[in-house]
């Protein structure tokens, strides 16, 4: 049996967490819906500050907003 420590289990649902915001907001940026994708993608900075995929992707969205 598997067996992980709350450490591990925070890790994995964070991560999890991150991506399915990253791909949201990218989905959401794709079909031009730019302030949807910049809020999503503000989330996913919250969840990883350090995450350059949100960032740039932020950085997408408010250029389809200007």
């Amino acid at each position: 049996m598997l067996q992980l420590s709350r450490r591990q289990i925070d890790r994995i649902e964070r991560e999890s967490r991150l991506e399915y915001l990253l791909e949201l907001g990218e989905s959401q940026a794709g079909r031009g819906s730019f302030e949807e994708a910049r809020n999503t993608l503000r989330q996913a900075q919250e969840v990883a500050p350090d995450s350059s995929r949100a960032a740039t992707g932020l950085l997408t969205a408010q250029r389809g907003l200007a």
